[in-house]
């Protein structure tokens, strides 16, 4: 079985500012009277123990994932939100893989004549996988607790932020411990921000004309069109001004052919993963649709274009 109750990658070292916060990956933003000993496990869950008759173990995984909710409000709608939680190894995927399997929204080709059998496998595997996660090292480690009226100063949050029982992941960049996002919309967020950075770096390498098309739909691309700065070897930029820069070697390459005079077109990629974190529980979920016997097929290439959600970046130089 691929999942553990335990991560065994290595976890950044929370950093500490001068009020003595810590800027662990994730901040629980507590409600009025509540303390940081209150824990409240944003995926609350009830087991039985011990082994799960097999006839009845599809009823038993419903009524737990009856239990899966986000004490936020927020709704586990989303691999995208289970996986900014940063949960415990392949702990996301798990809880997805169970989402998708009750929802009968697996790629999947059912066997009538062994449907039952294949459902009651599916579910005992996931169901006893389920009930080995435990989620109390995660929340002591990674997760900081303090509620709105005590935060410490110099928390930056997006506008209406924060919120009670929210949580909230700190920014990718280690230049910002200090900026927080909702798990809702934590890769959306990061995606439009490298995509801005990514078309202000580009007009300012002469970009004319840029055309962004996101792959696997039949959505209209986005054309955006400049003026077209004019541009010379010897016309250098201010690179402190692009803070995702240092971290996309292709758009370092990029830079430098251009200012070499080497590139009048260029293509590129942006997905909406960050450190590859989706991918990871990308690749779970496809190592544990594998075990399922209910799932006959699975477009991988489908799955990443639904997740990854990728977008081609053609440029145009004057």
């Amino acid at each position: 079985m691929i999942f553990r109750s335990r991560s065994e990658s290595s976890r950044r070292r929370p950093s500490t500012s001068a009020t003595g916060f810590s800027y662990r990956p994730l901040l629980h933003v507590l409600a009025p009277g509540q303390t940081a000993n209150d824990f409240q496990d944003p995926i609350e869950h009830n087991f039985r123990a011990g082994d799960v008759v097999i006839s009845r173990a599809e009823l038993d995984l419903r009524r737990s994932v009856q239990n899966l909710m986000i004490h936020t409000g927020l709704a586990v709608n989303s691999l995208e939100v289970l996986t900014a939680l940063q949960l415990p190894g392949s702990t996301a995927a798990l809880f997805w893989a169970i989402v998708l399997l009750l929802g009968d929204d697996l790629p999947a080709e059912m066997s009538e004549t062994h449907l039952i059998r294949k459902r009651d496998h599916d579910s005992r595997l996931l169901y006893q996988a389920l009930a080995r996660i435990d989620l109390d090292d995660w929340y002591h480690t990674l997760v900081d607790k303090a509620p709105v009226t005590a935060l410490p100063t110099g928390l930056q949050f997006p506008p209406g932020h924060p919120v009670s029982q929210r949580y909230y992941r700190q920014h990718s960049l280690p230049a910002k411990p200090q900026v927080y996002l909702p798990v809702a919309n934590y890769f959306s967020a990061l995606f439009n921000e490298r995509k801005q950075e990514l078309l202000r770096l580009l007009v300012n390498l002469g970009a004319t004309r840029v055309e962004i098309q996101p792959l696997g739909t039949a959505t209209a691309p986005e054309v955006l069109v400049y003026p077209g700065r004019p541009w010379s070897p010897n016309l250098n930029l201010n690179l402190a001004d692009y803070a995702w820069l240092p971290y996309e070697e292709f758009w370092q390459t990029l830079m430098s052919q251009r200012v070499a005079g080497h590139v009048t077109t260029a293509r590129l990629t942006l997905t909406v993963d960050i450190n590859g974190m989706l991918n990871t529980q990308l690749d779970a979920l496809k190592n544990l649709a594998t075990q399922l016997d209910s799932v006959a097929s699975l477009d991988q290439s489908a799955l990443d274009q639904q997740y990854l959600q990728p977008h081609q970046v053609t440029v145009t130089f004057a």
